[in-house]
């Protein structure tokens, strides 16, 4: 190679040494011609080279100290040429303020500030003037950079460069970086292992090729290998780079605390937005093998640095899917239901309202609501839904909801239950017709509808399937009868309502008469309500059933004749018909049929047959206004029949020997009966033989002018009392037949 410079460097200098790379060396140009020739030494660690000034080629003879002869001819009017040892040196421009120089030397062409660090390559070298090794160095492109003095760069045995203290750390966020476990590119360590992590570059190297290289450690000390300063984040903090992520995670860890920096300034106690679903904006890999979210909520409010472990990604702003699995009763008909999260309508909240579902998942949004996902009990899904459209349950009944409404059991066959595991409480059977307060309501997820029911004193009477019910008022339902009743208290109000706040009247005049019932109502109260109507069909009232005899099957007979009253006991010119009642009875009974109208009580005593010899089957027997010892006061049948067909042209008949039967069909006819009895219907006889035969001592006479099939009752005139009453079969019967069945009709 020619070298221009090299002339200029001879006149100034005088002798080069030139270490020798290779045996070989360049030779001067031999056109040079000089008028004067001078020697150079340069030494060489192999030989030495001897160059003569006469022009001619330049021989070569060994000296003793190993130094070759240059010999240039000073009257050449060119400018001698120096050859460069070829060699292949890495330099490490390190130091700062070094000179770069054009070839001479000498001539400042730029500053070791511009390329400080990197690593070059020496391709060839001479000694200076000065002493000092002069290189010539290239880049990696092969591009020459100048020269450089031997104490201005640090020697390097590898195209590496030298090692430099770096001490910041490096984050890896490319999934396919590589480290190299030396320069000659052994690799070391690729993917998984590196990526997403921040590790401590201790020292870097600025090698040969342009490239910087960082020695990575982690956190426990462990080498990584060398990796290109291009392939990583760098930064002065150990929780590496901030990187960009925005992806929704939801706080799924309580145990976590939040930071409000990486000098673990605590900043938010996890308990406190756990589950709650955020944005993290930011991510950092920390060389402490942990991964740190920087998280915001949708107003953009900072909740701080958390570890990665405490959170779930998700693949949208509804957050994580949680199991739930609840039950929910759908309370809000004012929400709707979604079939994704990007608000798809799915169902009407109206038509969902009161239901129970079962809540198998649940999402904690972003906007800061919370969603589940609902099942009915096919398994069909009904969409995702606010959470405050819903009251969770602790069961699959759903919530209590408020009723508060009258129920009627209208079905036999439901049980009642203690609870919803099914344990049994009572049976309707039991209490059906009745009416209950629902005050509560149960939507089951099995589909079925549950009431809380309570009668009138608040006791809890269980669950009840509202399919063994009818909606009413207090009241209860109507209850269809088409039956016969009759009253038999004159004490008792009908009323026209059940708010009980109109009466209709009283019982009083309406006393074992016999009345339709249409409807009856099992009131809330406990009491049973009849709806009467007469023989007319005008209604009648309402009549609780406590007042009322109820009829023994649907035909009904019901006779009250009204006979007139007249009192045995009333005093008449200073006499009472203590023994006057055979004679009272009649007289009743032939006014009723209207008869004998021109008589009053007295006088027709008075003309009353009497029996001669004291036998009651002649006549009178006795005194009818006094009591004769050992005499029997009587009249019976008989004789009784004859007196009366003086008057009833001939319709008295003795009917002595009837029964019971015979005696009704008998008021059923409208015909009045004297009757035989027992005093007051005393459940005992007493009976004395007398010279006639056997008489009742505790005997008595009345008259019988009614009759009610429904209640089996049977109406009394009687002499002895003020006025009318009733009196059962039972009691009529033991009577009667005590007095040997003695009965008068008049008809």
């Amino acid at each position: 190679m020619k070298n221009k410079c090299f002339v200029l460097l001879v006149l100034s200098v005088g002798f080069f040494s030139i270490p020798t790379i290779s045996s070989a060396t360049e030779n001067l140009d031999s056109s040079v011609a000089t008028s004067e020739s001078t020697d150079y030494l340069v030494s060489d660690t192999s030989n030495s080279i001897e160059i003569s000034s006469t022009g001619t080629t330049p021989t070569t003879s060994s000296t003793s100290n190993n130094v070759k002869k240059i010999t240039v001819d000073n009257n050449d009017s060119s400018e001698p040429e120096t050859d460069f040892s070829e060699i292949q040196q890495y330099f490490s421009l390190n130091k700062t303020d070094q000179a770069i120089y054009d070839k001479s030397g000498e001539q400042i062409i730029a500053s070791s500030n511009d390329l400080l660090n990197q690593t070059v390559l020496a391709k060839k070298v001479i000694t200076h003037h000065t002493g000092k090794l002069l290189y010539q160095i290239f880049n990696e492109d092969n591009k020459e950079l100048g020269y450089i003095f031997e104490d201005a760069a640090t020697e390097t045995e590898t195209s590496s460069g030298v090692y430099h203290s770096f001490d910041k750390y490096a984050t890896i966020t490319e999934a396919n970086s590589q480290t190299w476990q030396n320069f000659d590119w052994t690799p070391k360590f690729s993917g998984d292992v590196l990526a997403n992590k921040t590790f401590f570059a201790k020292g870097k190297y600025h090698h040969f090729n342009g490239n910087i290289y960082l020695s990575l450690f982690d956190n426990k000390g462990i080498w990584y290998g060398y990796i290109n300063q291009n392939s990583v984040k760098i930064t002065d903090n150990s929780q590496g780079s901030y990187n960009d992520y925005n992806k929704y995670i939801t706080f799924s860890n309580k145990n976590y605390n939040t930071w409000s920096n990486f000098g673990w300034k605590f900043r938010q106690n996890g308990n406190e937005i756990v589950n709650k679903t955020m944005i993290a904006k930011g991510i950092y890999y920390h060389h402490n093998g942990n991964v740190y979210f920087s998280l915001y909520d949708t107003n953009n409010k900072w909740y701080g640095y958390v570890n990665k472990n405490a959170t779930t990604l998700t693949d949208g702003p509804q957050g994580k899917y949680n199991s739930f699995g609840k039950y929910v009763t759908f309370k809000n008909p004012n929400y709707n239901t979604w079939s994704n999260f990007d608000w798809k309508y799915r169902e009407e909240g109206k038509i969902l309202a009161t239901k129970t579902f079962l809540a198998k998942g649940v999402y904690h949004h972003v906007n800061g609501n919370d969603y589940v996902s609902l099942y009915d009990n096919q398994n069909k899904w009904h969409g995702y839904v606010n959470i405050a459209a819903v009251n969770i349950s602790d069961g699959r009944q759903g919530v209590y909801q408020n009723y508060n409404k009258y129920v009627s059991i209208s079905n036999q066959n439901y049980s009642i239950w203690q609870n919803f595991n099914w344990k049994k409480k009572n049976s309707t059977k039991n209490i059906y017709e009745k009416t209950y307060l629902a005050k509560g309501i149960y939507k089951h997820f099995n589909g079925d509808t549950y009431l809380s029911i309570y009668d009138s004193k608040g006791t809890w009477f269980g669950y009840l399937n509202i399919s063994a019910t009818k909606e009413t008022e207090r009241s209860g339902i109507a209850i269809r009868q088409n039956k016969y009743i009759s009253v038999i208290s004159k004490n008792y109000d009908t009323w026209n309502n059940f708010n009980f706040s109109s009466t209709r009247g009283k019982t009083t005049n309406m006393i074992n008469k016999p009345y339709l019932v249409k409807y009856k109502y099992e009131h809330f109260n406990g009491s049973t309500y009849y709806s009467l109507y007469d023989k007319n069909n005008k209604w009648q009232g309402y009549l609780n059933r406590t007042g009322v005899k109820e009829a023994n099957g649907s035909n009904s007979t019901y006779v009250m004749l009204n006979a007139p009253f007249y009192n045995q006991m009333e005093e008449k010119n200073g006499r009472k018909a203590y023994m006057g009642c055979e004679a009272a009875s009649l007289l009743q009974a032939l006014h009723l049929k209207g008869y004998a109208k021109n008589y009053t009580l007295h006088p027709f005593i008075d003309v009353m047959p009497r029996s001669k010899n004291n036998n009651p089957n002649n006549g009178f027997s006795g005194d009818p206004y006094g009591n004769i010892f050992g005499v029997y006061h009587s009249i019976f049948p008989k004789p009784l029949t004859k007196w009366a067909n003086q008057y009833s042209k001939g319709n008295a008949h003795d009917i002595s020997g009837s029964s019971l039967t015979q005696l009704s069909k008998e008021l059923t006819n409208g015909n009045p009966i004297v009757l035989y009895v027992t005093l007051n219907f005393e459940q005992k006889s007493e009976y004395y033989r007398y010279a006639w035969g056997i008489g009742l001592e505790n005997a008595h006479v009345v008259t019988l002018d009614g009759y009610n099939s429904q209640t089996n009752q049977y109406h009394i005139s009687d002499p002895n009392k003020l006025g009318g009453y009733w009196i059962n079969e039972k009691s009529l019967q033991y009577s009667y037949f005590a007095n040997e069945k003695r009965a008068v009709v008049i008809r």
